[in-house]
């Protein structure tokens, strides 16, 4: 199975790896292809994050902070109509926050175990984890 992924896609990792089965006889070539998988390897684990990465993580403590605020379980267009930082909040690009954009965090948050989601009556309520029931 490994064999046929590496046909399917062939990374530069992968075409060290088969350098380095061709050149079992040259120590040098296969120090250097050593050398090159662990950069590769070192650079894939870096903890590096985009701009949008960046400003996704903002924009989950921003939101997070105002459903705190808020207190009650409540959907995405009444959060952004309700909450005036997320109402005025401009991305890096200029752009104010759609409701897809929040509904994005939200589901991140949601994953992350920091907040509850609930659906009601074909309605998404979101609320802070353990803190906010809908009756």
């Amino acid at each position: 199975m490994e064999e046929i992924k590496r046909k399917l896609k062939r990374t530069k990792k992968d075409k060290l790896l088969d350098l380095m089965e061709l050149a079992k006889g040259n120590e040098e070539l296969v120090e250097f292809c050593k050398n090159e998988i662990a950069l590769i390897e070192k650079k894939s684990a870096s903890s590096y994050k985009s701009k949008g990465k960046e400003e996704n993580e903002r924009l989950m403590e921003i939101i997070f902070e105002e459903l705190d605020n808020i207190n009650k379980p409540i959907i995405v267009t009444d959060l952004m109509n309700t909450s005036e930082i997320i109402k005025n909040y401009k991305l890096e690009n200029g752009n104010s926050l759609s409701n897809q954009k929040v509904s994005a965090i939200l589901k991140m948050l949601y994953e992350a175990g920091r907040v509850e989601r609930e659906a009601v009556k074909g309605k998404t309520y979101f609320s802070i984890k353990n803190k906010n029931k809908i009756d």
